[in-house]
């Protein structure tokens, strides 16, 4: 599968030294927005610079937070896993536009390890939803989405389905 950088990534990654940050957005209750960089400033959130190693084997990501103060684990311990999650590359100095970063990953938070220093979360792909499942009366729409059409969300992949 090819991918495509945006007009802003294209820019700076042909520079002889290219300055990027990771973006991390898990929808927690308050969501966690993290930076591998400064303070940054992307599509009206505000991502709070922390300590990141990010690893990607396709089609599972893992990050590395550095576990200051212990406020990150406190956080994952209560909010567990299953939140939906992105890793967003932007390069150069900022500021960013809506659209200048590349979302590398999108799917939902898994398991997590916690030891003294650090936090290892495993991010996992989302499953296809199946909709819709059931259904209450005989179809009386003429404007229903067509059978097999895929709809993209935060969450996951929805594909429509005729239950006949």
């Amino acid at each position: 599968m090819t991918r495509t950088l945006s007009t802003n990534n294209q820019t700076h990654t042909i520079k002889p030294i290219t300055d990027f940050a990771w973006l991390l957005k898990v929808d927690f209750s308050v969501l966690l927005l993290l930076s591998s960089r400064e303070q940054i400033v992307y599509e009206s959130n505000t991502y709070f610079a922390a300590n990141l190693e990010v690893e990607i084997q396709p089609p599972n990501a893992t990050v590395r937070i550095y576990n200051s103060g212990l406020g990150f684990s406190d956080r994952m311990i209560s909010e567990g896993t299953g939140k939906a999650a992105t890793l967003t590359l932007v390069y150069g100095p900022g500021p960013f536009s809506s659209g200048d970063g590349d979302v590398f990953f999108d799917g939902v938070s898994g398991p997590i390890e916690i030891s003294e220093k650090f936090i290892e979360m495993q991010f996992l792909p989302t499953e296809p939803f199946i909709s819709p499942l059931h259904r209450a009366t005989n179809q009386i729409f003429s404007h229903l989405p067509p059978d097999g059409m895929q709809i993209q969300t935060r969450s996951g992949l929805y594909i429509i389905r005729r239950n006949n």
